[in-house]
């Protein structure tokens, strides 16, 4: 019997506390704004739920604007962003700004994590797919092999803020 009530009292405590929780967390907020841009080829979405009192009113726009800045830093596509630069070796000693330097530590930290099966230097397999050119193809398997040659995150050398990859065999996605 004693054991009867304790389960319904710790039952109605359990349920006191998902329905406060409830009230608190989820029921003050409302979503404030919703959004959607085109990143890289890539459609990030974000919402955002607050109550109105403490939602400061430029926020969205500061994640657009974040998201443009690394768009401009991490495209291989724009001749004008750093791993554009450092893919095509426009530059001896490439000096990556701390965002892009952070974004190339974490990829070759996860490629050494996964014994590259998440590989940050696998772009020139993904161009001749037509993955950044939009001329899609599927590649026949000597060029791909030939490809792989190119392929080593082992390869790119990241010291401070300096990057290097050899010339001829890695670049960065």
């Amino acid at each position: 019997m004693m054991k009867k009530k304790l389960y319904i009292f710790i039952v109605i405590i359990l349920s006191f506390i998902i329905f406060a929780t409830y009230k608190i967390f989820v029921e003050n907020k409302t979503i404030v704004e919703k959004d959607t841009i085109l990143a890289m080829d890539t459609q990030i979405s974000w919402v955002i739920y607050e109550k109105p009192s403490l939602y400061p009113l430029d926020l969205n726009a500061k994640i657009k604007t974040r998201i443009n800045e690394l768009v401009k830093l991490l495209s291989v596509t724009d001749e004008n962003s750093e791993i554009y630069k450092v893919n095509h070796h426009q530059e001896r000693d490439i000096k990556l700004s701390e965002d892009t330097k952070n974004v190339v530590l974490f990829a070759l930290q996860m490629a050494e994590k996964t014994n590259g099966a998440l590989e940050p230097t696998i772009y020139p397999v993904l161009r001749e797919w037509g993955f950044t050119t939009g001329k899609y193809q599927i590649p026949d398997e000597t060029k791909i092999r030939d490809l792989l040659n190119y392929v080593d995150y082992r390869k790119v050398s990241l010291k401070e803020n300096q990057i290097y990859l050899p010339q001829m065999v890695c670049r960065l996605i």
